[in-house]
């Protein structure tokens, strides 16, 4: 975030305290928080000048950059504070989340946090606190069941039942904390020796294994329990316990299928591999040199003797072992591919070999997410289809199939077409351009393009639909029709390829769908299209152009300006009419549009009612319901008053307002109205006072005041009476007295002529101490001799202590 100072006219920002206090130096306020030095050592407080926290343990600084975190997830762009030894956490943007009543905190899972409160632990979530402060250490197993520490041992606690389903008898507790399905038992150690038991408090296989954090499970296979240093495999259904005698021990080579196997397990016998389902019943016998195991096509990757293939979950090998690489799935499992003798394979799920004329692919995902096989032939493409079974031979020089669900983009040469996944042309390769989706909302236009001419290719027809021989062809908003151009003129077309409107117009200017605004290159008439009709009649005026209104068109004729209804096919006669039409017309805004009548501005509506009567020297266009109107005092001297009226045109700022010969010489209508979300009216008058009033026309900030600034936040507005800032609510209200001729802001005025700053504020009055102001416009208590940063000692430079490293855990925190 900015800051600037400035010192005359010279602007600053900060915080506060509630006690009368002073210190050496303080910072402004930073999303609630400001920064106060004392010999020293900094503090950092409150909004009400209570001392929030005194130290920040992570490098981070208040700001507000953070951003909402995933649903889930605790946020990680944070402060880790301190006060008084305790900790806490709060968000970048000054929320806390936890206040400073903790041991520690640790913040390292972005999903749980393990906070301790004297000597005992919690898991604080997104969702709070999920255990509660009793227990020395704790680990989450599911979302209802926690490892839990207490005296030393170990148990299981129901978070539901809120007891013990496990006391606190063992030395130490496992579980498989990464894996996707939770198991219902714990991997437990008693007099050194590790078992499992159930969350029913039942020993499920007795005590007396050693165990590693390896190859952990939570199904009915334990594959992490060893004795006599022999890797054992055991079945928690059959209580089966067999030896792998590889003696896999932690560390060794292990195969693929120990990390990821599914409801299966591999086990080794005499070197060899084999797989056991979850039953305990081998499935493939102990004679593979590796084995892995591809969980979304059900299929069993198999090698011997440096040969692959592949089997099916009940034992049947569908691909010989006879590749040289693994066998790898395609298109979702689809299809298979391996490398044989330096050529690519491709087997189909039953195990049969394919597309063996071929022998390098490629896997396409097609916008819907079909998934197909590009074959590859030298510098030709084809595809295969493996949900028909289609094969599309090697025939073109490129073929795209990113961008749309139905159809590959092809080219042969130079030259561009489309087919669909069946291979059938739906667009002949003869283009040097071809554009499926130039044409909105429509999947059956593609437009075409050759030596530079853009024509029309309808895919359901099969045929041209507009010859390629226009410069361009576009959509209006409204979808309906095209508009083609050629050689500067334009005509007009349905999606049939009817032309409506020939191509012999310079401007071609649409209404809504119904109608558009036709003017010739060699008429000065108008004329006007229907589009559902296709009817075409000419207009006997000189000048006509859209209203932006409706259906109505504003005419110039003989030097008058009136409104022609298209559906009428009439004039709008109205109050406007009356003794002659108006000199000067405007486009309408907000359903109001400007006229002229002997030199004098006022509005009429749609019917050609006067909603102003044209009194006025000038006036503007309406902003947000309301119009600045404008009388000239002298003309010579250019001396102009102004005020404001509302849509019927009541006068709701009388014209009796200065406006300033700057703003003449330079006229911007944002001198009235500020930017375009701005709810407010600028007074002037020529002393260069200024005040604001609402769009009601009520006086919200009298003129007073020698500059007005709104912050930009819609805290109140900055005004100065000289060199002299003061700072008043959104509703004038004086907050702070402008008497102070220092003023710490976050961002100076920019081009919208807002600033921005937070309370409690900091100002200065002269030979004083920088003090703080609450949005009451009350001292909070707490001055300050000297401005510093919140988050450095010297104006952007690293502290000049370090700040204390968050303590580390206990040694007994797993």
């Amino acid at each position: 975030m900015k800051y600037r100072l400035l010192a005359g006219c010279l602007l600053l920002l900060s915080g506060s305290i509630s006690a009368q206090q002073k210190f050496e130096q303080g910072s402004r306020y930073v999303q609630g928080f400001a920064r106060v030095v004392n010999h020293g050592q900094s503090f950092y407080i409150d909004s009400t000048g209570k001392i929030a926290f005194d130290t920040i343990y992570n490098n981070r600084s208040l700001d507000d950059s953070w951003e909402e975190s995933e649903a889930g997830y605790l946020p990680q762009d944070i402060l880790q504070v301190g006060l008084n030894g305790k900790q806490g956490v709060m968000t970048v943007q000054g929320k806390w989340v936890l206040r400073p009543e903790y041991d520690t905190i640790d913040t390292q899972s972005p999903q749980q946090w393990v906070v301790k409160k004297d000597n005992k632990v919690s898991l604080y979530t997104s969702k709070g606190f999920i255990l509660p402060f009793r227990f020395e250490d704790s680990n989450q197993l599911d979302s209802l069941t926690f490892a839990v520490k207490d005296k030393g041992k170990w148990g299981v606690y129901n978070k539901e039942k809120d007891e013990l389903i496990i006391p606190n008898t063992y030395e130490d507790i496992d579980y498989c904390y990464g894996c996707n399905a939770k198991g219902d038992y714990i991997l437990a150690q008693k007099n050194g020796k590790w078992g499992v038991v159930s969350f029913k408090n039942e020993v499920l296989i007795p005590f007396e294994y050693d165990h590693e954090h390896m190859n952990m499970r939570s199904d009915e296979w334990v594959e992490s329990f060893y004795k006599d240093d022999q890797k054992l495999s055991i079945n928690l259904k059959t209580k089966k316990v067999e030896v792998d005698t590889c003696q896999c021990l932690p560390g060794d080579e292990q195969s693929g299928l120990d990390t990821e196997m599914g409801s299966f397990t591999g086990q080794r016998e005499n070197g060899k591999w084999g797989l056991v389902n979850k039953d305990g019943k081998l499935i493939l016998d102990h004679v593979y040199d590796d084995i892995t195991y591809h969980a979304n096509s059900a299929l069993i990757g198999i090698v011997r003797n440096e040969k692959y293939g592949m089997a099916d979950t009940t034992g049947k090998i569908v691909i010989p072992m006879v590749f040289d690489y693994w066998v790898e799935p395609l298109c979702g499992g689809a299809l298979f591919t391996s490398e044989k003798n330096g050529k690519e394979l491709i087997y189909d799920k039953t195990g049969k070999q394919i597309l063996v004329q071929y022998s390098h692919f490629q896997e396409m995902a097609m916008e819907d997410g079909t998934k197909m096989l590009a074959i590859i032939q030298g510098k030709l493409y084809g595809f295969y289809n493996p949900a028909t079974g289609k094969i599309v031979i090697p025939q073109y020089t490129s073929l795209s199939y990113y961008g749309d669900p139905n159809y590959l983009n092809i080219g042969v040469g130079d030259k561009y077409g489309y087919i669909d996944k069946e291979g059938n042309t739906v667009v002949p390769p003869i283009y040097d351009y071809v554009d499926l989706h130039a044409i909105p909302k429509n999947d059956q236009l593609a437009k075409i393009n050759l030596k530079g001419k853009t024509g029309l290719f309808d895919v359901k027809q099969q045929k041209v639909l507009l010859p390629v021989i226009y410069d361009y062809i576009s959509t209006y908003d409204d979808s309906t029709v095209l508009l083609v151009t050629k050689n500067g003129l334009s005509g007009i077309c349905d999606f049939s390829g009817k032309m409506l409107a020939p191509v012999k117009y310079r401007d071609v200017v649409p209404f809504d769908s119904m109608y558009s605004l036709l003017k010739a290159k060699d008429s000065s008439n108008a004329e006007i299209l229907n589009k559902r009709t296709h009817e075409i009649y000419k207009l006997p005026f000189d000048t006509a152009f859209v209203a932006a209104e409706g259906r109505l068109i504003m005419v110039w004729q003989h030097g008058k300006c009136f409104l022609y209804d298209i559906d009428k096919k009439q004039k709008v006669e109205g109050a406007y009419s009356k003794d002659g039409f108006p000199e000067y017309m405007g486009y309408f805004s907000n359903h109001r549009a400007i006229v002229v009548r002997n030199q004098k501005f006022g509005y009429i509506d749609e019917k050609g009612n006067y909603v102003v009567q044209p009194k006025y020297d000038y006036i503007s266009n309406f902003h947000k319901g309301v119009a600045a109107v404008y009388e000239c005092i002298d003309t010579a001297a250019r001396i102009y008053r102004y005020g404001y009226i509302d849509s019927t045109g009541k006068e709701i700022v009388p014209v009796i307002y200065d406006v300033p010969q700057d703003i003449i010489t330079k006229f911007t209508e944002e001198a009235f109205f500020g930017e375009d979300d701005s709810e407010v009216l600028v007074l002037m008058k020529n002393d260069g006072k200024k005040g604001l009033a609402g769009l009601n026309g009520r006086i919200i900030v009298p003129l007073n005041f020698d500059h007005i600034s709104p912050e930009k936040h819609g805290r109140g507005y900055l005004v100065t009476v000289g060199d002299k800032f003061g700072i008043l609510d959104m509703n004038g209200r004086e907050i702070v007295k402008p008497i102070y001729e220092r003023m710490m802001l976050d961002e100076l005025e920019g081009y919208d002529g807002k600033v921005s700053f937070d309370f409690p504020v900091m100002m200065k009055a002269q030979d004083d101490n920088w003090t703080y102001i609450d949005e009451r416009g009350e001292p909070i208590g707490v001055n300050v001799v000297d401005y510093v940063d919140f988050s450095t000692l010297d104006w952007g430079e690293p502290p000049v202590v370090d700040p204390p490293a968050a303590p580390a855990p206990p040694a007994d925190e797993k």
